[in-house]
């Protein structure tokens, strides 16, 4: 379990797990076990709890447990009570002597086990110590430059740490990969992180620390926080680690390339004899004028390769460079295997900035290497190191095999030789300039005579040229850009083979190539609203798609200007803006895993940005900034994706399913579940996505090109037989017709463009996107800015239209008929490059044919994916309908009707009130609609009320089961719900009520992350609370019980504060329909009370918003026409009734 910072286990219980966590690295999940040895049976819970575990007990002594209850109907009677497992948990079964053992049993018996055995003896590092011995680095720009530094990483990059938090930047990496660049680029920057997408979650950093560690736990019984070590923490570890073995990787710079070689077989000698050392240093200190160094990532690579052979794999291995100052630097050394980094030049440099800089450096880039673990779904550092979860783009196959043989690899070009020739030239460049001084290396934006980028200012020149007066001329002056800028992408080293030309009246019309294309997911809040109602009536003009991105859209376009609203709506994981009505409006429904620019972390909205307008479509508090959360909270397998894909479906049959992911090592297997999972459209991101505000770290350190994951991502769904199935669409820095052609060729069926359709109604990448201050109005909520937007949507209609004709010419030059015929054709393609000819990431040869048919039109195959959504869809209101838990998504396809009905005009029926009884599958109620009222006499599954959305949701199973405290409800309740009402009579699992935008709930027990990410409506919560409850909470208003909200609260994000007289009367009333659905009996017992019912309130920290008006649209919503104000209110003591 996740033991670390529970503040509800014994020191005995933690003392004994951090005991055991010294032999076994935890396991992260997803996964939910039954074990037995023959004697025993049990049942365990990963660590985060990503899996549904419930269980149920019968008086007869049978237990029965599983990934869904409802497994086996018993009668009410026999049941003695109905639980779940939390995150980390275990029950033990002893069917001879009928014993159940319980979590919270096992934790006492396994601290007394461990109590009997010597205790470890952990100490930590001294903080008194703040100077380091050494002297100070002699001219430490020039160390700086010969180690890699550039100066617009140190302005841009370190200068952000300085300030204790990691830069943000907007607008993507539009610079080449490093084995493409014109400039030295050091090892750090030709590998990317990895990251999880629909197979396992990433986990949250940021509103989940609790259940991460960054602790690294020496064997000498020295515990250290964090793996990032000051000088002087160095020295006092040397003293406490008996002998050492010191390494250096610097080299004398005159014996070059030879000399270097030299070096790195040093570090690859086998160990001699002698004491077995208590640690391992290896350090690159000495770097001067006749100084080198080594790369500190193959160093460290090369020797912990050795250290594992000759069998010192025990032992710690500090690694104290002068090159590691960003987090990206730091992951890297410890996935390659070291224990620790010792950024000594980044320590100089902050603490010459400012006393105590460090510190600051040090909490940002702790804060980072935790987003880096929580990117891959990995909790622990111990999981972490040696793990090589990295991916290396650019380097030769030999390399990658002798010293990252683990890390996948891709477009092999560098040799050993090349690489440590540049970094002999770094150092050269350094000792020879005339002062000491780093260069801008032009890495982030474009500069004068440094690194090239794709969206120079002459292609924002050309662009707005043509797009303010369109004509063949300008586009070719455009179009030509393409061939004469140097190679910045994949593409670049390939070009078309022409042969057998056809007449251009051959090929497909222009409307239906245009059709194909796409704006890119831009949300309404990044953009302005100017900027995103023009790109929306441009591409309805021009008979393409436009893209919500993830932050709703106004309803009122339904009605007032359809013309204006976008055909894709994006499902993201925080749900802003996803209701009923916003999901049947869409042609096409796309659910995004991941994003190019930041693969595993959640969308992020300034607060400058969140005004009025922006709340209220998103259903959030204006000035609070928002944050999705990085994994969907209903998505942790490929399974559970396409159960979301269910609901859609359900909501709306007459939409397309897309799924959004990013190019990655495995893609194609990934992209090939989630065509089984149901999915009409996929679409492979590269890594140079545009972004609106991004961590910069991430932008540059993430992801691969488009290029590598579309053609695997093509070629695995041939090979399984999906291929027809789906729509491949690809986006990634497109702009020329060569662009389309190549991703045509390589699999691609659609197209999207963010920057480019940006850049055509006039941005000139000023990279301000996340500062609020775009200077031409277009990625800015600023009312004086947004009055400079002078964009129209005949401009992208413009570009679209000159592209879309300049693809057709060059279809009739390579004999094809349509970008179809295109399809997996790679003998149309050749290298510019001969040393490209040899790269296997995009290799031309192929050993089987991938031209396909053209794609089926949508629902090809929906008898698959369509399962029943209840035996009787319109099911009258006349008796309760047995459910089963094989009934997903009840109730989602009846509301979607309904509001398909209400769209074109009709009337709904006023009322529907539906009755079941039994288990309930996944998703009871999802995006239930006003008028509707779902009753459940039994349990449910996850996802109840998931997106609810103006519907009545209560669940019950006898008061039996609300005295016992019976799990009545599975994880993931109301996630996203914008309004409606829940009550259950019984407890909820794991993140109740999340993201819950304005729904009102009662329930009678949550688990851990209760109210995570709330922003709206109003949960009362008449039972225990689990961990972490109200974490990232921004707005809505909880209730919870007195003695229940010790130390389960997250303090950085809510307080506890008594209720008003107000409250208690609005409380009673919500506590009077919840008896009155569910006749519960804890509410019953509360309504009878005299005076205070007992209850505190849980509120965000900064709490923005009013709790009168959180509670207006709660109470009409109960048939209340007005809030009664407390002078004019009383409460009957004893009674249940309310008089005004």
């Amino acid at each position: 379990p996740a033991f670390e910072n529970d503040p509800l286990l014994s020191r005995d219980v933690r003392a004994a797990l951090s005991a055991l966590s010294l032999h076994s690295e935890p396991w992260d999940g997803p996964a939910a076990m039954i074990f037995s040895d023959g004697q025993v049976v049990g049942a365990k819970l990963d660590r985060n709890g990503l899996r549904p575990l419930r269980y149920t007990v019968t008086h007869d002594g049978l237990v029965v447990a599983g990934s869904e209850t409802g497994l086996i109907d018993f009668e009410e009677s026999r049941i003695a009570e109905r639980q779940r497992l939390g995150p980390g948990e275990m029950i033990v079964a002893n069917p001879a002597t009928g014993t159940l053992f319980r979590w919270r049993e096992i934790l006492k018996r396994l601290a007394t086990q461990q109590s009997r055995r010597p205790a470890p003896q952990t100490r930590r590092l001294g903080v008194a110590a703040t100077t380091s011995p050494h002297p100070a680095v002699e001219l430490p720009k020039r160390v700086a430059a010969a180690c890699g530094w550039s100066d617009d990483q140190y302005k841009i990059l370190f200068s952000g740490l300085l300030h204790g938090k990691e830069s943000d930047w907007s607008m993507g990496d539009d610079a080449p990969p490093a084995f493409l660049s014109s400039q030295l680029r050091t090892l750090w920057d030709y590998c990317k992180q990895r990251f999880a997408q629909v197979t396992n979650p990433p986990i949250d950093p940021l509103r989940e620390t609790h259940v991460m560690s960054l602790e690294v736990s020496l064997p000498q019984g020295i515990a250290l926080p964090t793996p990032i070590l000051t000088q002087a923490e160095l020295e006092e570890l040397l003293e406490a680690s008996g002998p050492v073995h010191r390494e250096p990787f610097s080299f004398p710079s005159k014996l070059g390339v030879p000399g270097a070689r030299r070096a790195v077989a040093q570090l690859t000698t086998p160990l001699s004899g002698g004491a077995r050392p208590g640690l391992f240093l290896l350090s690159d200190r000495g770097v001067d004028a006749e100084h080198a160094v080594l790369p500190a990532l193959l160093a460290t690579a090369a020797f912990w390769k050795r250290m594992v052979e000759d069998g010192y794999a025990d032992v710690p291995l500090i690694v104290e460079t002068a090159q590691a100052f960003d987090t990206h630097h730091i992951a890297l050394l410890i996935a390659a295997g070291a224990s620790a980094v010792v950024p000594y030049l980044a320590e100089e440099f902050a603490e010459t900035q400012e006393p105590g800089g460090m510190a600051r450096v040090r909490t940002a880039i702790t804060a980072g290497l935790r987003k880096v673990l929580a990117r891959m779904g990995v909790s622990t550092l111990a999981s972490y190191r040696n793990s090589c979860l990295f991916e290396i783009v650019g380097l030769s196959e030999q390399v990658c095999t002798d010293f990252f043989e683990d890390a996948a690899d891709f477009a092999g070009q560098k040799s050993l030789d090349e690489l440590l020739a540049d970094y002999l030239k770094m150092h050269e460049n350094a000792y020879a300039a005339p002062a000491e001084e780093m260069h801008d290396a032009g890495l982030y934006r474009f500069r004068n005579g440094a690194e090239l980028h794709a969206n120079s200012p002459e292609v924002v020149r050309r662009m707005h040229a043509l797009v303010k007066a369109p004509d063949a001329k300008k586009y070719s002056a455009f179009e030509e850009l393409a061939d004469v800028q140097g190679p910045v992408f994949l593409r670049d080293l390939l070009e078309t083979v022409v042969s057998d030309p056809i007449p251009l009246q051959e090929v497909e019309p222009l409307e239906f190539i245009v059709r194909r294309f796409s704006t890119q997911a831009m949300s309404l809040g990044s953009l302005g609203p100017e900027a995103h109602k023009t790109l929306a009536l441009a591409m309805n003009m021009l008979g393409g798609r436009s893209n919500t991105g993830e932050g709703g859209e106004d309803p009122k376009l339904y009605v007032e200007e359809p013309e204006a609203a976008n055909k894709i709506k994006q499902v993201a994981s925080g749900r802003f803006g996803v209701t009923a009505n916003y999901l049947v409006h869409a042609q096409e429904l796309e659910i995004k895993m991941a994003q190019g620019s930041k693969p595993g972390e959640g969308g992020q909205l300034p607060a400058k940005k969140v005004t009025e307008y922006i709340a209220r479509i998103r259903h959030a508090t204006p000035g609070t900034p928002l944050i999705s959360p990085p994994p969907h909270h209903d998505i942790y397998s490929i399974e559970d994706l396409a159960q979301l894909i269910h609901d859609l479906r359900a909501v709306n049959p007459r939409a397309r399913i897309g799924v959004k992911l990013v190019s990655g090592a495995g893609v194609g297997i990934i992209a090939a579940g989630v065509a089984k999972a149901g999915a009409d459209v996929i679409t492979i991101s590269g890594h140079n996505g545009g972004t609106g505000s991004s961590p910069l770290t991430s932008i540059k350190n993430t992801g691969l090109p488009w290029e590598i994951g579309l053609r695997e991502t093509h070629e695995t769904l041939v090979r399984a037989g999906l291929r027809s199935r789906v729509a491949l669409r690809v986006d990634g820095g497109l702009k020329f017709s060569r662009d389309i052609l190549i991703g045509s060729i390589l699999g691609a069926d659609e197209f999207g463009f963010g920057t480019a359709s940006l850049l055509a109604i006039g941005c000139v990448m000023a990279r301000q996107c996340h500062l609020n201050t775009c200077p031409v109005g277009i990625a800015t909520q600023d009312e004086t800015l947004r009055m400079r937007f002078n964009g129209k949507p005949e401009m992208v209609v413009a570009y679209f239209r000159a592209l879309g004709e300049e693809v057709r010419n060059k279809l009739a030059e390579l004999g094809a008929h349509s970008l179809t015929e295109l399809k997996g054709a790679y003998d149309c393609l050749r290298p510019r490059s001969v040393n490209f000819a040899e790269t296997p990431a995009l290799a031309l040869e192929s050993d089987m044919s991938f031209r396909i048919a053209p794609q089926q039109t949508p629902g090809l195959h929906a008898a698959v994916v369509e399962a029943p959504v209840m035996p009787a869809m319109n099911f009258s209101s006349s008796g309760p309908l047995q459910i089963r838990n094989s009934d997903r998504s009840v109730g989602a396809g009846l509301s979607g009707e309904r509001m398909r009905t209400l769209a074109a005009g009709g009337a709904a029926e006023e009322e529907s009130i539906h009755e079941f009884t039994g288990a309930a599958g996944q998703s009871f109620g999802a995006f239930v609609s006003d008028g509707m009222t779902l009753k459940l006499q039994g349990e449910a599954n996850d996802y109840v009320g998931k997106g609810l959305s103006g519907g009545t949701i209560s669940i019950s199973a006898g008061p039996g089961a609300s005295r016992r405290g019976d799990v009545l409800v599975g994880n993931t309740v109301l996630y996203g719900a914008t309004s409606g009402q829940l009550f259950v009579a019984g407890r909820a699992g794991e993140r109740f009520a999340i993201r819950n935008s304005g729904a009102l709930a009662v329930i009678e027990g949550v688990g851990q992350h209760g109210c995570e990410y709330m922003t709206g409506g109003a949960v009362l919560v008449l039972g225990p609370l689990g961990l972490n409850f109200g974490s990232g909470m921004t707005g809505g208003l909880a209730y919870v019980l007195r003695a229940e909200a010790v130390d389960v609260l997250h303090g950085e994000f809510v307080k506890l504060e008594e209720i008003e007289v107000a409250e208690e009367i609005w409380l009673r009333r919500a506590l009077q329909a919840h008896m009155s659905l569910t006749r519960s009996p804890r509410a019953s017992r509360l309504l009878s009370r005299r005076g205070s019912l007992g209850l505190m309130r849980v509120q965000p920290l900064h709490f923005q918003g009013s709790i009168e008006k959180t509670w207006e649209p709660l109470l009409a919503g109960l048939g209340v026409a007005e809030i009664s104000q407390p002078a004019t209110v009383a409460v009957a003591a004893g009674s249940q009734a309310i008089h005004a």
